[in-house]
């Protein structure tokens, strides 16, 4: 395991939605995992193997496990590009200013900052801030929305 997982700003996004997605199966008594099989940055949809999307799965089920893990944001490949059979490809070996400044967008909007150290649990309070400030899972994600009675704290 990594002292430090490091993501990129629009994996804070798919952490929040891991986070909200694990509650709504913990509310409907589900065990169903959510696994991506897709992300979609700057309009074009990136699919993973079955493999990439377990290991994705798996990391972000592990930092959600553990609300101590340390995070940093960082630009360019992270912790999960790392992971993925498309790593040689634009997003994540080189990523385009345009891709970097969308990341950033999506940092600033849940109000954390580039190159701090955080644990996963100030992360998550940044995301459900964001959510009870626009009712939006994150700055990406419109689509599915999560109204709780009362979010866990970790």
């Amino acid at each position: 395991m990594e002292d430090v997982i490091e993501l990129r700003g629009h994996h804070i996004d798919v952490l929040a939605e891991f986070y909200f997605r694990r509650l709504e199966n913990e509310a409907n008594k589900s065990d169903s995992i959510y696994a991506p099989k897709h992300e979609t940055i700057l309009g074009r949809s990136f699919l993973y193997t079955e493999e990439t999307s377990k290991k994705h799965t798996a990391l972000y089920e592990l930092m959600l496990g553990n609300p101590d893990l340390q995070i940093q944001l960082v630009d360019g490949a992270d912790s999960v590009c790392r992971l993925c059979n498309r790593l040689s490809e634009p997003c994540g070996s080189n990523p385009s200013q345009e891709e970097i400044d969308q990341d950033r967008d999506s940092a600033e909007q849940f109000g954390l900052e580039f190159g701090r150290l955080y644990t996963v649990r100030e992360v998550l309070e940044k995301i459900i801030t964001f959510h009870e400030r626009t009712g939006r899972i994150s700055p990406r994600t419109e689509d599915f929305k999560y109204h709780p009675e009362e979010a866990p704290v970790y």
